[in-house]
């Protein structure tokens, strides 16, 4: 599981990496949206933006993330963020959506996220794939949303004010003898006007 996480990480990172050129910097404020424990803190930090901030849903997730060294984590629901209108440069998600299982949370959290971001700004989705786990259509297991890339890319477009400018497979796995197929891909979006 170890060498599974390492490979999942420094994958996801390189792909984020490439996708945030130009976009990182002391001035610019990033929002983790799904935040968890912080987990993503050193990478977005590395990134060198000058204020990292958070949401998570869970609040004893949120006290670690705080602890960990955000500068402000929200412990509330992401489709009602205290954050005020077109304050955002950057807001990456990674493995959020696939946990939201009705489709009109992902609209509303698309919506809320959409109004924090400036004109110019950016966001990146890390999105699970329905057929790369083996399911031909969306379908949700236990707490998973298991999206095909058609239907997200609808919810993208439902939420509306966001323009899809890249779309990278995340990382890949091997089933059988069957050639790497992606689990996951990350998408950019940039807001409109």
């Amino acid at each position: 599981a170890r060498r599974w996480n390492r490979y999942y990480l420094f994958t996801y990172q390189r792909i984020v990496t490439a996708m945030l050129q130009g976009e990182t910097g002391p001035e610019r404020t990033v929002l983790d949206v799904g935040t968890s424990h912080g987990n993503w803190l050193k990478f977005l930090r590395s990134c060198r933006f000058g204020r990292i901030l958070g949401v998570e849903l869970d609040a004893d997730r949120a006290e670690l993330a705080r602890a960990a060294g955000y500068d402000e984590v929200y412990n509330c629901d992401a489709s009602k963020l205290p954050l005020p209108d077109s304050s955002v440069d950057v807001a990456v998600s990674n493995d959020v959506f696939v946990h939201i299982l009705r489709s009109e949370d992902k609209v509303a959290v698309l919506k809320e996220v959409r109004r924090t971001l400036r004109t110019g700004g950016m966001l990146i989705i890390n999105h699970s794939s329905a057929r790369a786990f083996g399911f031909g259509q969306d379908t949700v297991v236990d707490h998973c949303s298991f999206l095909t890339l058609s239907r997200f890319l609808g919810i993208v477009e439902e939420a509306g004010g966001y323009q899809v400018e890249d779309i990278k497979p995340s990382y890949f796995t091997r089933f059988g003898r069957h050639r790497p197929t992606f689990l996951r891909q990350a998408l950019v979006a940039l807001p409109l006007g």
